[in-house]
């Protein structure tokens, strides 16, 4: 039971796994009396008995937790994570959580939320989700956006679509700078970084209406469903993509499948739309949405609140709502200085980045963000705000990032280049087991690879690993750090398996070198299709880093990163003379010099402060 209230987020624990090492002679009420009956003739339990005391065992064993732990578990605690501490589960005494969140609650019914009154009578309202009615008006909206405001606005949808407003960006901003006579070298950006605050909490809902009923411009849309079938992980996957379109607009579904087939790579592409397709009405999608933001009702306590500031967050609406409505502000408020052939703003929910090549621009950029704008709502966290030049606001000098490499949601962008790389020091004093889940499975070493695959899917984007946007050897560096970061993941996740006072399942050291050829090649895989993939595709990307050198970063990165335990000896042997040792004699004097550049990077000390030992 201890082994079960201290597992992590999304991990699980099965019958198999909780009756390892458990005999069926310590549970003396399932044993057949009579063997213990000198006179009884009985001698032994037939299979058809033991069969049934362990299917009893384990109804018993599924009902202790089902039945009894979890239950007492939910009446004695309130159970959460924390975005810090990531996968970690905390439980709090429910008295002791209701005074931890007492203050925020009352905060936000002050603000946000008017206490309704019980209709004829009853003293319940009946809330069920609404993910699956705003499905088509969602499609709707995401139509709209992509036609109207995709180009006009520096808005990202994810860091897919932010690396290639960078892409775009930097076209504009780094192709042709002006340059230093002196130095022939191009200028540092400025960059200002500002959050807006409580920007879902703050957002004026008539204005937000007023502006979804202007932008959808169709009386009328067409709901088309098709679905595609695609290899994963050895499977067959099959999805359902439904995408809304105006009914002018909707052509043959051959000619979209073929516009498809450029992008997609292995996959079956199927018509859905014979079968089942459905009209929306403009005054259909507008009265849900309308309902959805401004009926949006909770409860606190005994009591119901409907909100009246903000929108309802959670749902598939939220974020596509809140773009509209900044997309709305940044073109009429920051227009002039967005559109400008010097300067270029981008915008993740609600983090700006506004890069130019002139700090006046730059600080007129943070002048009007910090005088707030009250008919939208929006005020930014002055706490939060980053630039990379001297600037002060209200007499208080804003954060500045002394170095070049500037921080803006998890990334860091490099002030002359806009290259871009993974900013590890967000994990600094964070303990790595909090971020892994670990399988207890009868394949240890399989689980791992595809935990670790999985692990490096995010640090393998483009935007890390295009050419044609970093530099090779910045490339490199992404590809080592990330190997770095996933040997540290490894080193936990097997002391997790090691340490495990009940699991029998361990991965033997002889099999380790396999698992990481595993990790290797999944990794070289990852960043070789990447380029092959839908925004690879549009944003004309390219990977040229070879597969042997890729290996020799990864090997590299496990030597310098796993500690030098018994265990990982085999491992290191092999790296060492399957690896390392050939490259080493066989390789281009230029391709040994950037490798070994990038695995000596000063700027690898960013990982030395992740805990995972």
């Amino acid at each position: 039971m201890t082994r079960f209230i201290h597992l992590k987020k999304f991990e699980a624990m099965s019958l198999q796994y909780v009756l390892q090492g458990f005999k069926m002679s310590d549970c003396q009420w399932l044993q057949d009396s009579r063997l213990h009956d000198p006179d009884s003739r009985v001698s032994h339990t037939p299979p058809s008995a033991s069969n049934k005391q362990h299917e009893i065992l384990n109804e018993f064993i599924y009902w202790l937790f089902d039945g009894f732990l979890i239950p007492l578990l939910k009446a004695s605690f309130y159970v959460t994570d924390s975005s810090f501490q990531r996968n970690r589960v905390f439980y709090y005494r429910h008295e002791l959580w209701h005074l931890i969140v007492k203050p925020a609650v009352s905060s936000i019914q002050e603000e946000m939320f008017i206490q309704m009154e019980p209709v004829n009578g009853s003293t319940s309202v009946g809330v069920r989700s609404m993910n699956q009615q705003l499905m088509n008006a969602f499609l709707v909206l995401g139509y709209e956006r992509s036609r109207q405001l995709s180009q006009k606005t520096g808005s990202a949808m994810g860091m897919s679509d932010l690396y290639q407003r960078f892409k775009q960006v930097k076209k504009k901003l780094v192709k042709h700078p002006p340059i230093d006579p002196n130095t022939l070298k191009s200028p540092k950006l400025f960059m200002v970084k500002v959050d807006i605050k409580k920007s879902f909490d703050s957002i004026n809902q008539d204005k937000l209406l007023e502006i979804i009923d202007r932008t959808l411009k169709e009386d009328k849309y067409m709901i088309h469903r098709h679905s595609k079938v695609l290899p994963s992980n050895g499977r067959i996957m099959k999805r359902f993509l439904p995408r809304a379109v105006a009914p002018d607009e909707m052509g043959s579904f051959i000619g979209f499948a073929i516009d498809q087939a450029k992008m997609s790579k292995h996959a079956v592409l199927v018509d859905k739309a014979s079968v089942v397709h459905t009209y929306e009405s403009k005054r259909v999608i507008v009265n849900l949405i309308r309902e959805h933001v401004g009926k949006n009702v909770v409860k606190f306590g005994k009591h119901f609140y409907r909100q009246t500031t903000g929108i309802p967050q959670g749902s598939i609406l939220s974020p596509g709502l809140c773009r509209f409505f900044y997309d709305e502000m940044e073109l009429n408020v920051l227009s002039e200085l967005t559109n400008s052939h010097d300067s270029a703003l981008l915008r993740l929910a609600d983090d700006f980045l506004f890069i130019s090549q002139s700090q006046e621009k730059a600080e007129s950029f943070l002048k009007i963000m910090s005088d707030g704008h009250p008919s939208y709502g929006c005020y930014i966290n002055e706490k939060k705000t980053i630039v990379n030049f001297d600037a002060t606001l209200n007499g208080t000098p804003v954060q500045k990032c002394p170095e070049n490499d500037f921080p803006y949601c998890g990334l860091l962008v490099n002030a002359k280049t806009l290259e871009i790389r993974v900013d590890y020091s967000r994990y600094h004093n964070e303990d790595i087991r909090d971020l892994l889940t670990v399988g207890r499975d009868m394949h240890p070493g399989r689980s791992i690879t595809l935990k670790m695959k999985k692990a490096m899917q995010h640090m393998c984007q483009m935007a890390f690993s295009d050419t044609t946007f970093n530099s090779l050897q910045k490339v490199m560096l992404n590809i080592y750090q990330n190997f770095v970061f996933c040997a540290m993941k490894f080193h936990a996740y097997c002391q997790e398996l090691r340490l495990d006072p009940v699991s029998a399942v361990h991965i033997q050291p002889s099999a380790l070198p396999q698992v990481v050829r595993g990790i290797f090649r999944a990794c070289f895989g990852l960043l070789h299709n990447s380029r092959r993939s839908n925004v690879g595709v549009a944003a004309g990307a390219k990977f040229a880093v070879a597969e042997r050198h890729v290996h020799w970063l990864g090997a590299s990165a496990f030597i310098n990163t796993l500690p030098r335990l018994p265990v990982y000896e085999p491992l290191r042997a092999m790296l060492h003379d399957q690896i390392l040792g050939p490259l080493a004699r066989s390789e281009k004097v230029h391709f040994k010099r950037m490798l070994h550049s990038a695995v000596k990077d000063p700027r690898n000390a960013i990982m030395d402060n992740i805990r995972f030992k």
